[in-house]
């Protein structure tokens, strides 16, 4: 017959007094503060050794890393919770804190930046995040070679981030006690622990930075030296990295093979682009992000249909592109690029003259956009989409300027994958990943190959150009 948790609570009563002061959290096994699901770094046995929960209590006390335990009575088990108790990587690292991530770790042939997964540039919380980024860039990925050690004998590990008790599951066949019950919480310190910025933060009780400051005599007689704020631990969440390019990039010849991370110009800074999650292959803008529409989220299709489209009206213009949460199309003058600004006729006039005027001109200023028309930026037209006035015409994109004209490197954020262009382009970009010769060129209809490019004098005198060349765009991608 299975004994209840009121059973348990009180035989902890009838024990040896212990060196830790552990708090009931409740029924279950012990989680993080991250809910049930976030569990915690722990290992477990069970057999005669463990017939009592003072038992399992003396085994913490005996483990200088245990912040917790819990126990169930009718299976004799004992579960003890903290750093390091499920077991130990080779690489003696805090960065592959868990079985996983220890088996994980290495190096892919196409991202150099993910080198033993965590290293200056990469800073994933997952190595398996790096393993999957490889496999989405066709990498080739070579293991560490780091072996796990586990728990030792009668105890099993059971490998997770997370190291402390906030919660518990629920499950009434166990009760989990914490050790330290302020390890889960955000703290304010300034070494003391009864005045100064601890006290007036506990007075605060809302654990939140702003309760963290100086001030004269909290709880103290004298000024309080600077305060230290430490935000509380989060669970640690799986990372999902971008799915696989639908396109050969690195072997089409116009592409070289993608980089994780969003492009970044010289430094990490941020390079110019236009940007956007709303634009249609067309360039019209999408209709989402209202209630029962679809998110706002724009396909790698389209993306690079943009910068495909950048170059076709101006060879060399588009030096890269990345696809994720956004879609951002890099280039010195793409600030202004295509569908970054419109041109609408005036609200008594039916016809659209104003706007395929503007948009047959390969790089279209305010000065292009003649009276009576209306000259709109994407900000414009955002705003006015809210009455309608411009949403079949209104601006798609978002320009960024910015003093960094060439993409150089990536960050971080596997959601992205960024793509720089091939050949011998114009305005600085050479990424010869392919040789320039006729083949290429008639391959290639926005190549800058020996002079022979669609310019802009040729699109100024093509009517609705904008249109024939998105035509043609969408036929090369499909």
């Amino acid at each position: 017959m299975q004994r209840t948790l009121l059973t348990i609570i009180c035989s902890l009563t009838l024990g040896v007094v212990h060196s830790r002061n552990y708090t009931l959290v409740g029924a279950g096994a012990c989680r993080g503060n991250g809910g049930a699901s976030d569990k915690v770094n722990s290992m477990y046995a069970e057999g005669s050794s463990f017939s009592s929960l003072d038992s399992c209590q003396s085994a913490c006390d005996d483990h200088p890393t245990c912040v917790g335990f819990a126990y169930a009575d009718s299976l004799n088990q004992c579960s003890l919770y903290g750093p390091d108790l499920a077991g130990m990587c080779s690489d003696n690292a805090d960065i592959n804190d868990t079985i996983e991530k220890c088996a994980a770790a290495g190096s892919c042939s196409n991202d150099d930046t993910s080198a033993n997964c965590y290293d200056g540039n990469v800073q994933m919380e997952s190595c398996l995040a790096a393993t999957d980024m490889c496999t989405t860039l066709e990498g080739t990925w070579t293991s560490s070679g780091y072996s796990w050690t586990d728990a030792e004998t009668p105890w099993n590990g059971d490998s997770y981030a997370t190291t402390h008790v906030h919660g518990h599951n629920g499950n009434p066949d166990y009760a989990c006690y914490d050790a330290d019950e302020s390890d889960g919480v955000a703290t304010c310190t300034d070494g003391t622990d009864t005045s100064g910025c601890a006290a007036s933060f506990a007075l605060a009780d809302d654990y939140t930075d702003t309760s963290c400051y100086n001030c004269t005599s909290c709880g103290s007689t004298i000024d309080s030296p600077a305060c230290t704020y430490t935000a509380a631990p989060e669970m640690e969440s799986e990372v999902v990295v971008h799915e696989a390019s639908v396109y050969a990039h690195g072997s089409d010849g116009y592409y070289v093979i993608g980089q994780s991370g969003a492009c970044r110009g010289e430094g990490g800074g941020a390079a110019t682009s236009k940007y956007s999650q709303a634009c249609n292959i067309d360039g019209t803008v999408k209709e989402c992000g209202e209630a029962g529409q679809d998110s706002c989220r724009m396909t790698q299709q389209e993306c690079r249909a943009a910068c495909d489209l950048e170059n076709y009206m101006k060879p060399g213009s588009c030096h890269a592109y990345h696809h994720g949460t956004w879609c951002s199309i890099f280039g010195p003058d793409l600030y202004r690029g295509v569908g970054t600004s419109s041109c609408e006729d005036p609200e008594t006039s039916t016809s659209t003259d104003c706007y395929d005027d503007f948009h047959a001109i390969a790089r279209p200023t305010e000065a292009d956009c003649l009276s009576p028309c209306t000259y709109v930026t994407a900000a414009d037209a955002k705003a006015a989409d809210e009455s309608g006035r411009y949403h079949a015409h209104g601006a798609c994109w978002t320009g960024y300027n910015s003093s960094l004209n060439i993409v150089k490197e990536t960050n971080a954020n596997v959601l992205y994958i960024c793509w720089e262009t091939c050949g011998d382009l114009s305005n600085g970009v050479d990424n010869d990943c392919v040789d320039v010769d006729d083949t290429y060129c008639s391959d290639n209809q926005y190549a800058d190959c020996g002079g022979v490019t669609v310019s802009a004098a040729f699109a100024v005198g093509t009517p609705s150009f904008a249109v024939a060349a998105l035509s043609a765009v969408v036929a090369f991608i499909f």
